[in-house]
Protein backbone atom coordinates (compact mmCIF):
# COMPACT_ATOMS: atom_id res chain seq x y z
CA UNK A 1 0.00 0.00 0.00
CA UNK A 2 1.17 3.60 -0.88
CA UNK A 3 -0.32 6.62 0.97
CA UNK A 4 -0.19 9.77 -0.53
CA UNK A 5 -0.53 13.54 0.60
CA UNK A 6 -3.76 14.73 0.27
CA UNK A 7 -2.60 18.42 -0.80
CA UNK A 8 -2.38 18.88 -4.07
CA UNK A 9 1.70 19.48 -4.84
CA UNK A 10 3.34 17.82 -1.93
CA UNK A 11 4.62 14.43 -3.33
CA UNK A 12 5.60 12.84 0.46
CA UNK A 13 4.28 9.32 0.64
CA UNK A 14 4.14 6.56 3.11
CA UNK A 15 4.48 3.13 1.85
CA UNK A 16 5.51 -0.16 3.17
CA UNK A 17 9.28 -0.97 3.37
CA UNK A 18 9.27 -3.60 1.25
CA UNK A 19 7.38 -1.59 -1.34
CA UNK A 20 10.09 -0.79 -3.86
CA UNK A 21 10.40 1.07 -6.97
CA UNK A 22 13.25 2.81 -9.18
CA UNK A 23 12.80 6.44 -10.36
CA UNK A 24 11.43 6.38 -13.84
CA UNK A 25 9.46 3.23 -13.09
CA UNK A 26 6.15 2.94 -14.24
CA UNK A 27 3.58 2.10 -11.39
CA UNK A 28 0.01 0.58 -10.97
CA UNK A 29 -2.24 1.95 -8.96
CA UNK A 30 -5.14 0.39 -7.49
CA UNK A 31 -8.31 1.06 -4.93
CA UNK A 32 -6.99 -0.87 -1.98
CA UNK A 33 -10.84 -1.23 -1.05
CA UNK A 34 -12.27 -1.98 -3.95
CA UNK A 35 -9.29 -3.57 -6.15
CA UNK A 36 -10.18 -0.81 -8.72
CA UNK A 37 -7.92 0.05 -11.12
CA UNK A 38 -6.98 3.67 -11.28
CA UNK A 39 -5.75 4.32 -14.97
CA UNK A 40 -6.40 7.65 -16.18
CA UNK A 41 -8.75 7.39 -19.58
CA UNK A 42 -6.93 10.64 -21.18
CA UNK A 43 -3.76 9.38 -20.54
CA UNK A 44 -1.65 6.06 -20.08
CA UNK A 45 1.05 7.34 -17.78
CA UNK A 46 -1.79 9.20 -15.62
CA UNK A 47 -3.90 7.98 -13.16
CA UNK A 48 -7.23 9.13 -11.83
CA UNK A 49 -9.10 9.55 -8.21
CA UNK A 50 -12.05 11.81 -7.38
CA UNK A 51 -11.32 13.97 -4.13
CA UNK A 52 -14.20 15.29 -1.84
CA UNK A 53 -13.36 18.43 -0.30
CA UNK A 54 -14.62 19.71 2.94
CA UNK A 55 -17.73 22.08 1.13
CA UNK A 56 -18.30 18.34 -0.24
CA UNK A 57 -16.88 20.06 -3.52
CA UNK A 58 -16.11 17.36 -6.09
CA UNK A 59 -12.60 17.16 -8.01
CA UNK A 60 -10.97 15.37 -10.44
CA UNK A 61 -7.48 14.60 -9.28
CA UNK A 62 -4.88 13.44 -12.23
CA UNK A 63 -1.04 12.27 -11.27
CA UNK A 64 1.71 11.01 -12.78
CA UNK A 65 2.30 6.77 -12.51
CA UNK A 66 5.48 7.50 -13.29
CA UNK A 67 8.50 7.48 -10.09
CA UNK A 68 9.55 10.66 -9.18
CA UNK A 69 7.89 12.85 -12.04
CA UNK A 70 5.96 15.14 -10.21
CA UNK A 71 3.07 16.27 -12.08
CA UNK A 72 -0.31 16.45 -10.92
CA UNK A 73 -3.54 17.70 -12.36
CA UNK A 74 -6.53 19.04 -10.21
CA UNK A 75 -9.91 20.22 -11.95
CA UNK A 76 -12.97 20.93 -10.74
CA UNK A 77 -15.97 23.61 -11.42
CA UNK A 78 -13.08 26.27 -10.42
CA UNK A 79 -10.63 25.43 -13.50
CA UNK A 80 -7.44 23.11 -13.72
CA UNK A 81 -4.75 23.65 -10.98
CA UNK A 82 -1.05 22.08 -12.25
CA UNK A 83 1.72 21.29 -9.76
CA UNK A 84 4.96 20.04 -9.83
CA UNK A 85 8.34 20.47 -11.99
CA UNK A 86 6.80 18.24 -14.90
CA UNK A 87 3.28 19.40 -15.12
CA UNK A 88 4.23 21.43 -18.14
CA UNK A 89 4.49 18.26 -20.31
CA UNK A 90 1.09 18.71 -20.60
CA UNK A 91 0.54 21.57 -23.53
CA UNK A 92 -2.63 22.28 -24.81
CA UNK A 93 -1.62 20.84 -28.13
CA UNK A 94 -0.35 17.82 -26.58
CA UNK A 95 -3.89 17.04 -24.19
CA UNK A 96 -6.09 14.71 -25.46
CA UNK A 97 -9.82 16.09 -26.43
CA UNK A 98 -11.18 14.66 -23.10
CA UNK A 99 -8.71 16.74 -20.99
CA UNK A 100 -8.99 19.80 -23.23
CA UNK A 101 -12.77 19.25 -22.61
CA UNK A 102 -11.93 19.53 -18.80
CA UNK A 103 -10.22 22.96 -19.35
CA UNK A 104 -13.13 24.29 -21.83
CA UNK A 105 -15.90 24.11 -19.63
Amino acid sequence: MLLLHPKNGIYSSIKHPHFNFQEGERIDFFCPICMQNLDAAIDENLVQVIMIDEQRNEHEIYFSRIAGEQRNYQLSDEGITKTGEYSHRYTHYEMSDEFIQHLNN
